[in-house]
């Protein structure tokens, strides 16, 4: 028997057919795997929004109260608001608060030298 005899035995007695719901069993579970694979993402995502919208709203209630933020704090709660709004596709509604974050005069922090036990006695 020759390999072209051999190959019409097994493509005509159900092989091919077996053959063929393999690969289709191992498509379809590729397919399910990545599906909820995508899905656990999407529901990080989510919930990191929400955690967003939170912290920014927190924030920017804050600093408007009052009535100013000091720079590097500005610059991390904007840079939270440009993930959350952008890349994680916040809905705008915290867009108003951060216009009026953005307008707040910017405090400098003063940082106090601690005086050392040395310092007292010169």
């Amino acid at each position: 028997m020759q390999l072209r005899d051999l190959l019409i035995v097994v493509l005509g007695s159900g092989g091919m057919s077996a053959i063929i719901s393999f690969i289709t069993q191992i498509v379809m579970w590729k397919l399910e795997h990545r599906a909820k694979k995508e899905d656990g993402e999407d529901l990080v995502k989510g919930a990191l929004r929400v955690i967003l919208h939170d912290r920014i709203k927190y924030l920017a209630k804050r600093y408007i109260e009052d009535g100013f933020v000091e720079g590097e704090d500005k610059r991390d709660l904007i840079e939270m608001h440009v993930y959350y709004h952008d890349h994680l596709g916040g809905n705008g509604f915290l867009d108003h608060m951060m216009k009026d974050v953005k307008a707040l005069p910017l405090l400098k922090r003063q940082i106090q030298r601690e005086e050392t036990p040395n310092e007292n006695n010169a």
